[in-house]
Protein backbone atom coordinates (compact mmCIF):
# COMPACT_ATOMS: atom_id res chain seq x y z
CA UNK A 1 0.00 0.00 0.00
CA UNK A 2 1.95 3.30 -0.88
CA UNK A 3 -1.36 5.58 -1.34
CA UNK A 4 -3.70 6.93 0.70
CA UNK A 5 -7.45 6.04 1.66
CA UNK A 6 -10.56 8.11 0.80
CA UNK A 7 -13.73 7.46 2.21
CA UNK A 8 -16.39 7.91 -1.38
CA UNK A 9 -20.15 8.36 -1.06
CA UNK A 10 -22.70 8.99 -3.95
CA UNK A 11 -25.95 10.19 -3.17
CA UNK A 12 -29.53 10.84 -5.18
CA UNK A 13 -29.22 14.86 -5.73
CA UNK A 14 -32.83 15.40 -4.36
CA UNK A 15 -33.16 12.88 -1.81
CA UNK A 16 -29.64 12.47 -0.05
CA UNK A 17 -30.18 8.49 -0.14
CA UNK A 18 -27.21 6.87 -0.18
CA UNK A 19 -26.57 5.03 -3.45
CA UNK A 20 -23.08 3.82 -2.80
CA UNK A 21 -20.44 3.57 -0.65
CA UNK A 22 -16.79 2.54 -1.09
CA UNK A 23 -12.96 3.41 -0.09
CA UNK A 24 -10.44 3.97 -2.58
CA UNK A 25 -7.09 3.91 -2.31
CA UNK A 26 -5.31 6.84 -4.13
CA UNK A 27 -1.76 6.37 -5.15
CA UNK A 28 1.07 8.04 -7.92
CA UNK A 29 1.43 4.41 -9.67
CA UNK A 30 0.04 1.23 -9.60
CA UNK A 31 1.34 -2.17 -8.23
CA UNK A 32 2.80 -4.46 -10.61
CA UNK A 33 0.19 -6.71 -12.45
CA UNK A 34 0.77 -10.18 -11.24
CA UNK A 35 0.80 -13.16 -13.88
CA UNK A 36 -3.05 -14.67 -13.83
CA UNK A 37 -3.78 -17.86 -12.31
CA UNK A 38 -6.63 -19.33 -13.26
CA UNK A 39 -8.14 -22.03 -10.12
CA UNK A 40 -8.20 -25.54 -11.22
CA UNK A 41 -11.72 -26.70 -12.02
CA UNK A 42 -14.10 -28.48 -14.34
CA UNK A 43 -12.92 -27.63 -18.07
CA UNK A 44 -15.46 -25.38 -20.22
CA UNK A 45 -17.72 -26.61 -22.49
CA UNK A 46 -19.15 -24.71 -25.18
CA UNK A 47 -21.58 -22.03 -24.36
CA UNK A 48 -25.41 -23.10 -25.27
CA UNK A 49 -26.14 -20.22 -27.30
CA UNK A 50 -24.07 -18.09 -29.94
CA UNK A 51 -23.36 -14.55 -28.69
CA UNK A 52 -25.70 -12.60 -30.65
CA UNK A 53 -28.83 -14.74 -29.93
CA UNK A 54 -27.82 -14.11 -26.26
CA UNK A 55 -27.78 -10.68 -26.39
CA UNK A 56 -30.94 -10.94 -27.92
CA UNK A 57 -32.62 -13.15 -25.63
CA UNK A 58 -31.08 -13.21 -22.21
CA UNK A 59 -29.34 -9.80 -21.87
CA UNK A 60 -30.82 -6.33 -22.27
CA UNK A 61 -28.28 -3.98 -23.14
CA UNK A 62 -28.29 -2.12 -26.12
CA UNK A 63 -25.24 -1.71 -29.26
CA UNK A 64 -23.35 0.91 -26.95
CA UNK A 65 -23.22 -1.42 -23.74
CA UNK A 66 -22.61 -5.00 -25.94
CA UNK A 67 -18.88 -5.36 -24.81
CA UNK A 68 -18.82 -9.46 -24.83
CA UNK A 69 -16.96 -10.13 -28.22
CA UNK A 70 -16.19 -13.47 -27.48
CA UNK A 71 -17.40 -16.18 -25.06
CA UNK A 72 -14.90 -19.21 -24.82
CA UNK A 73 -16.58 -21.35 -22.89
CA UNK A 74 -18.12 -22.49 -19.23
CA UNK A 75 -18.47 -25.32 -16.77
CA UNK A 76 -20.43 -25.63 -13.66
CA UNK A 77 -18.27 -22.93 -11.66
CA UNK A 78 -16.74 -20.66 -14.22
CA UNK A 79 -17.22 -18.86 -17.50
CA UNK A 80 -14.85 -17.03 -19.81
CA UNK A 81 -14.69 -14.39 -22.94
CA UNK A 82 -13.22 -11.79 -24.45
CA UNK A 83 -14.41 -7.93 -23.69
CA UNK A 84 -13.86 -4.96 -25.88
CA UNK A 85 -12.72 -1.48 -24.53
CA UNK A 86 -14.54 1.24 -25.09
CA UNK A 87 -13.26 4.70 -25.33
CA UNK A 88 -15.27 8.23 -23.28
CA UNK A 89 -18.15 9.87 -25.31
CA UNK A 90 -16.56 13.22 -26.37
CA UNK A 91 -19.50 15.01 -24.47
CA UNK A 92 -17.46 15.07 -21.39
CA UNK A 93 -15.77 18.44 -20.70
CA UNK A 94 -12.20 18.72 -20.59
CA UNK A 95 -9.44 17.05 -22.94
CA UNK A 96 -10.21 13.73 -23.95
CA UNK A 97 -6.87 10.95 -24.33
CA UNK A 98 -9.48 8.33 -25.22
CA UNK A 99 -9.05 6.18 -22.19
CA UNK A 100 -10.78 5.58 -18.91
CA UNK A 101 -9.51 4.80 -15.46
CA UNK A 102 -11.84 2.47 -15.22
CA UNK A 103 -13.78 1.46 -18.27
CA UNK A 104 -17.78 1.16 -17.52
CA UNK A 105 -18.34 -0.87 -20.79
CA UNK A 106 -15.78 -3.49 -19.77
CA UNK A 107 -16.80 -3.61 -16.18
CA UNK A 108 -20.44 -3.97 -16.85
CA UNK A 109 -19.57 -6.19 -19.68
CA UNK A 110 -17.55 -8.50 -16.89
CA UNK A 111 -21.43 -8.44 -15.08
CA UNK A 112 -23.10 -9.47 -18.62
CA UNK A 113 -20.95 -12.49 -18.72
CA UNK A 114 -21.91 -13.55 -15.08
CA UNK A 115 -25.71 -12.77 -15.89
CA UNK A 116 -24.73 -15.48 -19.50
CA UNK A 117 -23.36 -18.04 -16.98
CA UNK A 118 -26.43 -17.51 -14.23
CA UNK A 119 -28.52 -18.08 -17.38
CA UNK A 120 -27.17 -21.01 -19.43
CA UNK A 121 -26.30 -22.83 -15.61
CA UNK A 122 -29.52 -21.94 -13.53
CA UNK A 123 -32.41 -20.80 -16.21
CA UNK A 124 -32.43 -17.54 -13.85
CA UNK A 125 -31.29 -13.64 -13.36
CA UNK A 126 -28.92 -12.32 -11.38
CA UNK A 127 -29.17 -8.92 -9.98
CA UNK A 128 -25.59 -7.48 -8.68
CA UNK A 129 -25.29 -5.71 -5.72
CA UNK A 130 -22.20 -5.13 -4.40
CA UNK A 131 -18.27 -6.19 -4.56
CA UNK A 132 -15.61 -6.15 -1.19
CA UNK A 133 -13.01 -5.26 -3.79
CA UNK A 134 -11.41 -3.70 -7.41
CA UNK A 135 -7.80 -4.03 -7.85
CA UNK A 136 -6.50 -1.68 -10.95
CA UNK A 137 -3.14 -2.86 -12.20
CA UNK A 138 -3.11 -1.52 -15.78
CA UNK A 139 -5.25 -0.09 -18.37
CA UNK A 140 -8.57 -1.33 -19.29
CA UNK A 141 -8.78 0.48 -22.52
CA UNK A 142 -6.20 -1.30 -24.71
CA UNK A 143 -8.98 -3.01 -26.96
CA UNK A 144 -9.09 -6.73 -26.09
CA UNK A 145 -9.36 -8.36 -22.77
CA UNK A 146 -9.72 -11.30 -21.74
CA UNK A 147 -12.25 -11.98 -19.20
CA UNK A 148 -12.34 -15.50 -15.89
CA UNK A 149 -15.06 -15.47 -14.13
CA UNK A 150 -14.86 -17.74 -10.84
CA UNK A 151 -18.09 -18.46 -9.08
CA UNK A 152 -16.70 -19.31 -5.38
CA UNK A 153 -17.46 -22.10 -2.99
CA UNK A 154 -19.68 -20.06 -0.38
CA UNK A 155 -22.65 -19.43 -2.92
CA UNK A 156 -25.61 -20.87 -2.36
CA UNK A 157 -28.82 -20.21 -4.74
CA UNK A 158 -30.19 -17.67 -4.84
CA UNK A 159 -27.58 -15.97 -3.70
CA UNK A 160 -23.91 -16.06 -5.60
CA UNK A 161 -20.28 -14.37 -5.14
CA UNK A 162 -17.73 -14.45 -7.38
CA UNK A 163 -14.67 -12.97 -8.98
CA UNK A 164 -13.38 -11.89 -11.78
CA UNK A 165 -9.98 -11.43 -13.51
CA UNK A 166 -9.37 -9.03 -16.31
CA UNK A 167 -6.31 -10.30 -18.10
CA UNK A 168 -4.08 -8.69 -20.81
CA UNK A 169 -2.58 -10.59 -23.77
CA UNK A 170 0.35 -11.01 -21.82
CA UNK A 171 -1.27 -13.12 -19.37
CA UNK A 172 -1.28 -10.93 -16.60
CA UNK A 173 -3.87 -9.26 -14.38
CA UNK A 174 -5.10 -5.99 -15.44
CA UNK A 175 -7.37 -5.94 -12.78
CA UNK A 176 -9.28 -8.10 -10.02
CA UNK A 177 -12.99 -7.54 -9.29
CA UNK A 178 -13.58 -9.59 -6.02
CA UNK A 179 -16.27 -10.77 -3.77
CA UNK A 180 -18.96 -9.68 -6.71
CA UNK A 181 -22.21 -10.67 -5.38
CA UNK A 182 -25.59 -10.93 -7.51
CA UNK A 183 -28.98 -12.42 -6.30
CA UNK A 184 -30.80 -14.89 -8.73
CA UNK A 185 -34.12 -15.15 -9.66
CA UNK A 186 -36.72 -16.71 -12.07
CA UNK A 187 -38.62 -13.71 -11.69
CA UNK A 188 -36.17 -11.34 -12.97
Amino acid sequence: RTGIDVNVEVRDAASGHLCYRATVELGSELPEAPRYQPREGDPFRPFPVPLAQAYRDWLFHGPRLQGITRIDGMSDRAIGGQLDASAPPPCFDGPQDGRWLIDPVMFDSALQLFVLWVRAQLDKTTLPSRFARFRRFGSLSDAKVACHIQVLERSRDPLYYLDIAFVGPDGRLLALLEGMEGTCSRAL
